[in-house]
């Protein structure tokens, strides 16, 4: 375009209006306050957020017992976005987590049994605060110390009844389904006897071999070595008590119809004893005859061979820890009034040890008369023949079982905590064995220092140990390997 013909457009065109311009100025503050709105919307969102959000671990819990893959859980709080939550153990980052709920899976199998750890989180939000949680404080256990596992046989559900052990290794115990299981020495099965309910009942061997367990279906059955019916003999009431043999082969049963039963080796009754409720207690006999239990009723009993009662000891609770005896023959049981009792022969009180717990488990005694013995407290105590503490070693759970004297003075012993424990003569930690459930039962340790026992996970273990079954008074539950319950018995 020529400069005339631009010129002469500038003069024919319209001059602008003033209402031309308001529109034009509105338009420009609305596009500047547009502007600072965004810019206002960014500090109030970022730079102007100075509150930092709360974060609190939730699991484990504070002085928890943790193993294998742990869950560390945080519940996080904040004014504004969360972008990012942080885990650290030992001031040491593990990993982090940007949605809810926030958790780590912890693997703690590296780190060494026993050892303690800090447990914390840090919670960031969009404007990069950082808040911290307070620390939690967690162990680690993941199994052996000091041990290996041998076998292990899958029986599939819970176990109370302790193991006993023929003379050829062979392995006898019975379980909730309902079956008595031998299994040889290798871990394999043998064989396996099925009653007509669950046997708590811990088996008892004669010498001729024949094996004598309880179930709950009220019978005691006596089987051959070879898993063969030789008889049952039927009670009145649940068998959850272990059979004890003398050493002229009658066998001494509780039943829970509140009969103490005395059964010759043909499976006919020689006599029974009437209590005034169902007997639990495991009977245990001295070395003249005396039979000793304890009942339901309140009362620990004295019954001769004849099926007489001697005496008869008022505690006042439901006696379910069966008896040890003593080289002097004193007796020893536990009570849910939280006492160790140890009776003089004459069935007067020698004295009583308080623990912090209803004592279910059944006493063992060490070579020097220390009587050994867990409580419901979470202790496991050694305790003098005088009746005075020597030491007590903590555990995580209750200790219902009775425990096990080596011949190099270590018990051993298993706890609802789901742990097997190896504990020194001067009651330091030797070593645990890690099961994934509690241990009911009482352990038992063959000649070539196999120790033996079974878990409520469903497993029945066979760990690698030394030494053997120490020679003391009363060195595990019913006394010796074959579970006799005798004073003098194999």
């Amino acid at each position: 375009m020529r400069a005339g013909e631009y010129n002469l457009m500038r003069k024919l065109a319209p001059e602008p209006t003033r209402e031309s311009d308001r529109i034009y100025n509105q338009g420009g503050i609305m596009r500047r306050s547009g502007l600072l709105l965004i810019s206002l919307a960014i500090l109030w969102w970022g730079c102007g957020d100075n509150e930092a959000p709360e974060v609190r671990i939730t699991a484990p819990a504070n002085n928890a017992v943790v193993g294998d893959t742990v869950s560390i859980n945080a519940d996080v709080t904040d004014n504004k976005e969360v972008t990012k939550v942080a885990f650290y153990v030992d001031d040491t980052l593990q990993g982090s987590d940007s949605t809810e709920p926030y958790s780590y899976q912890w693997r703690t199998i590296s780190y060494p049994d026993s050892s303690r750890h800090i447990v914390f989180a840090k919670a960031y939000d969009a404007a990069d605060n950082e808040g911290v949680s307070e620390t939690v404080s967690v162990t680690v256990y993941n199994g052996i110390q000091g041990c290996q596992l041998r076998w292990s046989f899958i029986v599939g559900t819970w176990m109370r009844s302790s193991p006993a052990l023929g003379s050829d290794g062979t392995v006898y115990f019975g379980a909730g389904d309902n079956y008595l299981y031998a299994l040889n020495s290798n871990g394999a099965q043998k064989w396996r006897y099925q009653t007509g309910g669950a046997v708590n009942s811990s088996p008892a061997i004669a010498s001729s071999g024949t094996i004598y367990a309880g179930s709950i279906d009220s019978c005691l059955y006596a089987l051959t070595p070879d898993g063969t019916l030789r008889w049952r003999f039927k009670t009145g009431g649940d068998v959850t008590s272990s059979p004890a043999v003398g050493s002229d082969g009658t066998i001494y049963v509780g039943a829970g119809d509140n009969f103490l039963y005395a059964v010759n080796p043909d499976s006919t009754m020689r006599w029974r004893y009437q209590a005034s409720n169902s007997i639990q207690s495991s009977p245990a006999i001295n070395s003249s005859g005396t039979v000793y239990f304890g009942c339901t009723d309140g009362y620990f009993y004295a019954v001769d061979t004849s099926g007489l009662m001697i005496w008869r000891y008022y505690v006042g609770q439901q006696l379910v820890s069966s008896p040890a005896v003593a080289s002097d023959g004193t007796i020893y049981f536990g009570s849910p009034d939280r006492y160790l009792y140890a009776l003089n022969p004459g069935g007067t009180l020698k004295w009583r040890y308080l623990t912090g717990g209803n004592v279910e488990a059944s006493p063992v005694i060490g070579s020097d008369g220390t009587v050994y013995v867990g409580s419901l407290d979470y202790f496991f105590y050694a305790i003098d023949a005088n009746g005075t503490l020597k030491w007590r070693a903590s555990v995580r759970d209750q200790i219902s079982s009775a425990a096990l004297v080596a011949a190099d003075g270590a018990v051993y012993f298993g706890s609802y905590d789901g742990y097997f424990y190896a504990i020194n003569p001067d009651g330091t930690q030797r070593w645990t064995y890690r099961t994934s459930d509690k241990i009911h039962n009482a352990p038992a340790m063959g000649p070539d220092g196999t120790i033996y026992f079974g878990s409520y996970n469903g497993y029945f273990y066979a760990l690698m140990g030394s030494g053997s079954l120490g020679s003391t008074p009363w060195p595990m539950f019913h006394h010796d390997l074959r579970h006799s319950g005798r004073v003098g018995g194999p």
